[in-house]
């Protein structure tokens, strides 16, 4: 039977490098060759572009993984039908099922690795890649700005609201600056203006530049410059992560442990969007559901690649991008339908996994009887 591994893995492995980087290659120049040649085009470092293509490609690489298990499988099983070697083993006595097994295997292997890899690698590339966006959308002088307003809490009860004109991702700053302090009454109590606040390494906002502080109550005023924090104004206890949450959409910054904290301080915020909170969870639940689809399409193309007669690798590629087209619909309804509330987030998730796994067990089934 170790022959029978070694045969299948022999045409599977290879395949699966090839499908894994081909997917990557057609995904990345669909998605990003238009915006990288367009910075390009405006003026920007060649270097620094370079250096934003390898930063992106982490993310799509991963999600590129089980692609690469559904065409790998397809085109190697096609080859072990097309020359006969499928029928060979099937009457020698060896199962369609037991001839699958390495297939799963193997799919648990690059699942595991798949999610190490989402986990470890991607994060920080991502974090990184949106760094280095925003150094060249600033030198380009093409930065879009983008608005964020965010409620702040002591020990569960809102202590004020601050408002900022521009998040700026590269130098951690918030820009045009407005810190609403609440008094016992829930009341304005008074109102901090600044040009910009930084989140700093020790994990703390510091002031920099111009500011003034208005008492509502008292209706006076103070002006300084970079300083110690007003003592009348009551100091942001967000972190910029709090902030970013409710303007970022791409989650592959984040691994499962800061996704969590995301979606617990967004909880903690009674005024939370509810669906931002969904997608936020369901983005957490794929980062389980995302590896597993290596399994589940290594033994949906394992069955269906086995022909009774020779077919070309044109029609195992046609074949892989209809089924991955139809999976990632189904995953794309549920997650709107988790954005509007009218299914948990985690069923979302894991609903695809569930029909992939019930139609391989019918297809190897259904191969097992012909």
């Amino acid at each position: 039977m170790k022959r029978v591994d070694g045969l299948v893995l022999k045409e599977v492995a290879p395949m699966w490098f090839f499908s894994a980087l081909l997917f990557s290659v057609l995904i990345s120049a669909g998605q990003f060759l238009f915006e990288l040649t367009k910075l390009i085009s405006e003026g920007a470092p060649g270097d620094k572009v370079v250096q934003l293509a390898f930063l992106i490609f982490p993310g799509i690489l991963v999600k590129t993984f089980p692609m690469g298990m559904l065409l790998s499988t397809l085109l190697a099983f096609g080859r072990l039908s097309g020359d006969s070697e499928i029928v060979a083993l099937r009457a020698a006595g060896v199962s369609v099922g037991r001839i699958i097994t390495p297939v799963a295997v193997m799919g648990v292997v690059v699942a595991l690795v798949t999610f190490v890899f989402n986990e470890q690698v991607v994060p920080a590339a991502s974090s990184q890649a949106l760094r280095v966006r925003a150094s060249l959308e600033g030198t380009l002088a093409k930065k879009r700005q983008q608005s964020a307003s965010q409620p702040f809490f002591d020990k569960g009860k809102l202590i004020g609201f601050i408002n900022a004109r521009d998040v700026d991702l590269a130098s951690q700053t918030l820009r045009g600056v407005k810190v609403v302090s609440l008094d016992e009454e829930m009341r304005a109590a008074n109102l901090l203006e600044a040009d910009t606040l930084q989140y700093t390494d020790i994990h703390e906002w510091k002031i920099s530049g111009h500011w003034i502080l208005y008492d509502l109550k008292t209706k006076g005023t103070a002006e300084g410059d970079d300083g110690a924090w007003p003592p009348n104004s009551k100091k942001p206890t967000i972190t910029l992560d709090d902030v970013i949450t409710r303007t970022l959409n791409d989650l592959d910054v984040y691994d499962m442990r800061q996704t969590r904290e995301n979606i617990q301080r967004m909880q903690a915020d009674p005024n939370h969007d509810k669906g931002k909170l969904a997608n936020l969870v369901f983005g957490y639940w794929n980062k389980l559901a995302v590896p597993l689809g290596a399994l589940v399409f290594g033994l949906i193309g394992a069955p269906l690649g086995i022909r009774n007669h020779r077919t070309g690798a044109a029609s195992g590629f046609a074949l892989a991008i209809m089924i991955i087209f139809g999976y990632f619909l189904i995953v794309n309804t549920l997650a709107v339908m988790s954005q509007g509330g009218l299914v948990p987030p985690a069923f979302a998730s894991f609903a695809p996994v569930g029909v992939g796994v019930l139609a391989a067990v019918v297809l190897i089934n259904k191969r097992n009887t012909q």
